[in-house]
């Protein structure tokens, strides 16, 4: 087999690869995903996952895995690319991955390589998979299948590198860097479209192709190999390989017959059909790990002429974009695994990453020996600093009755948390005109009594209104959960305050439900279908919600418990357990590293709004307040604060932020004793401080 056409069947996973010499540990397996279900609705019983590993885990002090590299391979490939000669140069002694110091993970994707197929035998029956099916089978490979908890690095060629772009805006807490190799983080479209469907349209209209029912390979997927050929071709490494007219020949019907004997028109339509659902494009300003993403000049997929990267390389903040010219030993879009083409600006960004990994987490795992065990509620634990996460924790169990075990993706009853988030809604409707901050709530709630007339959105939201609290007005025999309308009926009959509006400050859960209310009556929404459009889905969080009983359902829910009689038993919901605007939203602290990065932008509201939400009043007087919109303002050790704390039935929680020094700590509890606020600071000092107070 001349080198062109072996250099193609490698770069597609078609050739069986020797034993790569000096690589430390190498073991095969297969993981299954029971039930996994597809984002078209469909599912499969068992989801077989084919993978390679190299060398072995390591674990620091709190176990938590820091050598960990995910490599994902390109379209029709599989994990064995990145076992041929031109890449395997990375894993040697003292090289950028080299394997006695780190732990290579190589998947063959759904659809691809050992892994489950079309061609197993359901032929076109098989579930029309996509790119976030295939991540996400991915994401359980290495956190269920090789128990991974946190990896170095993610990097893929082609259809991996674009897999790679969306692990970094989907997992952006899970890795501490991203290398994406030969592709562009948006939409396919233009002449890479044009090709991928005429791959696609050779097949599906070849009348031997029999709607995938086919008893030999269809004539059609020899054209549509001859696309694929062009596509990954450079014209020097051609001209070199196929100088004459009969060589050029030849070379095309070796390679064309090699990848005949071995290709599947099945697989080959579910391969390319699979990219239609990727567009990161909308997410790259969320991304918070640092991005080295790599291009060569001469990729006919990828031509530099478009000027596409340099355009959305500039909305990633940490993003870095190289173009490797055209030479000796580029090779098109296979560059992608030409080590050699690229290693001098990989090896310093993977170099870098280990330089900081990890430093400055000293180990906390003590603040938390009340949270930890198999018989005792727990707690999710995260720090960010600069916009990477350098402390990812859990502890204890989230669901003592099922024995569900927390995790950084358990959803906690945020408590008064939430109300940060109702602000954030209010705002979100003051920025749009809709309503203003002082404006008299009554002229939204006409139900409320006319002492309310007086106190506006403004005094709602840094507790200066004087409201009544509800809780105090419901009967002592109450049995059933109150509601956010209950607590505006409650209001309706009270036709005093406990002080004039605006001229003291007094915490108000009151307030903060007529806030939900407020924002459903302007919106024409519910208040967590208004969360869900304008805040969680823009911003990512795909695991936070408004939570109605009975009308939705919460992910990976911690469930509430308090302590009785050295145990702990059930108290997840209480009375004032279904109001929402003051604190119903169930999220988690990896969706809560989304929401904080987004308050360093402008992605939902200016920083001019942001700076008036962050500025607690000053009361009539001179009298100072530290309460702005949904958030206590102060200082800890001179440093500015943001700050809040969440208590209710079976849970408290605690947030804090630095934001001039871009650091934030974050725990939540699903127990009623602890406290959390006095653990976050310990963790300030720690890390951020650097000595206890």
């Amino acid at each position: 087999m001349d080198r062109f056409v072996r250099a193609f069947v490698i770069a597609a996973g078609l050739l069986s690869l020797a034993p790569v010499p000096g690589v430390a540990q190498t073991d095969t397996g297969n993981f299954v995903i029971p039930n996994f279900r597809f984002q078209s609705g469909e599912s499969l019983p068992a989801l077989r996952i084919h993978y390679r590993t190299l060398g072995r885990p390591r674990r620091d002090a709190a176990g938590v895995v820091r050598n960990a590299v995910l490599i994902l391979h390109g379209t029709g490939g599989s994990g064995a690319n990145f076992l041929s000669p031109s890449f395997v140069e990375l894993y040697g002694a003292g090289q950028a991955l080299d394997t006695a110091t780190h732990y290579i993970i190589l998947p063959d994707n759904i659809g691809h390589g050992a892994s489950a197929k079309p061609s197993d035998g359901l032929h076109a029956r098989f579930p029309r998979y996509g790119y976030s099916d295939m991540v996400e089978a991915q994401y359980r490979l290495v956190t269920v299948g090789l128990h991974v908890d946190h990896l170095l690095l993610v990097m893929g060629t082609s259809m991996g590198c674009m897999h790679s772009w969306l692990w970094a805006a989907r997992h952006a807490a899970f890795m501490d860097g991203v290398v994406p190799l030969a592709c562009a983080p948006t939409q396919i479209a233009g002449r890479n479209r044009m090709m991928r469907k005429m791959i696609l349209d050779d097949i599906r209209t070849d009348p031997e192709w029999r709607g995938g029912e086919y008893a030999t390979q269809p004539r059609g997927l020899r054209a549509a190999l001859q696309i694929l050929y062009l596509m990954g071709s450079a014209p020097l490494v051609a001209q070199r390989a196929a100088p004459s007219r009969d060589s050029a020949d030849a070379v095309l019907t070796r390679y064309l017959d090699a990848r005949m004997a071995a290709s599947d028109a099945n697989d080959m339509v579910y391969q390319f059909d699979a990219s239609r659902d990727y567009d990161p494009s909308p997410d790259l300003e969320r991304i918070t790990a640092p991005v080295l993403t790599i291009n060569s000049a001469d990729d006919l997929i990828n031509p530099p002429e478009l000027g596409l990267m340099e355009r959305l390389i500039a909305r990633v903040r940490r993003g870095q974009y190289i173009l490797i010219p055209i030479s000796d030993i580029t090779r098109g879009h296979g560059t992608h695994t030409v080590a050699a083409a690229w290693k001098a600006h990989f090896a310093p960004f993977v170099a870098a990453l280990e330089g900081r990994r990890g430093k400055t987490v000293p180990d906390i795992d003590a603040l938390f020996t009340e949270y930890t065990g198999p018989a005792v509620p727990g707690a999710s634990v995260i720090v960010i600093r600069d916009g990477r996460v350098i402390l990812r924790r859990a502890y204890g169990m989230a669901d003592l009755t099922r024995h569900v075990a927390a995790t950084p993706e358990t959803d906690y009853r945020l408590a008064s948390v939430s109300k940060q988030f109702t602000a954030m809604a209010t705002m979100l409707l003051a920025s749009a005109g809709k309503i203003r901050y002082d404006q008299s709530i009554r002229a939204i709630l006409p139900e409320l009594p006319a002492a309310a007339q007086s106190v506006t959105v403004r005094h709602l939201l840094n507790h200066t209104s004087g409201l009544p609290d509800y809780e105090d007005l419901i009967p002592d025999s109450q049995t059933v959960q109150v509601s956010d309308r209950d607590v505006l009926a409650l209001l309706a009959h009270q036709d005093t305050l406990y002080f004039p509006a605006g001229t003291q400050y007094r915490y108000s859960n009151s307030g903060y439900v007529l806030l939900g209310l407020i924002v459903e009556r302007v919106s024409g929404l519910s208040f967590p279908a208004y969360l869900r459009t304008r805040i969680f889905s823009p911003l990512g969080m795909t695991a936070s919600v408004a939570h109605v009983d009975g009308v939705d359902t919460v992910p990976h829910r911690a469930y509430g418990y308090s302590p009785d009689s050295g145990q702990f038993k059930p108290t997840d919901q209480s009375v004032t357990s279904a109001t929402l605007g003051d604190g119903g939203i169930y999220t988690s602290v990896d969706d809560l590293v989304r929401w904080d990065q987004m308050l360093y932008g402008d992605k939902l509201v200016d920083a001019a709004t942001l700076r008036l939400a962050t500025t607690p009043p000053t009361l009539p007087g001179g009298a100072e307040t530290q309460y702005g919109f949904g958030w206590f303002v102060d200082t800890y050790r001179g440093v500015k604060r943001w700050r809040h704390t969440g208590e209710t039935s079976g849970f408290r929680n605690a947030i804090q932020r630095y934001p001039d020094r871009h650091f934030t700590v974050i725990v939540l509890t699903n127990r009623s004793s602890g406290d959390p606020a006095a653990l976050v600071e310990r963790i300030a000092d720690a890390l951020l401080f650097g000595a206890p107070r």
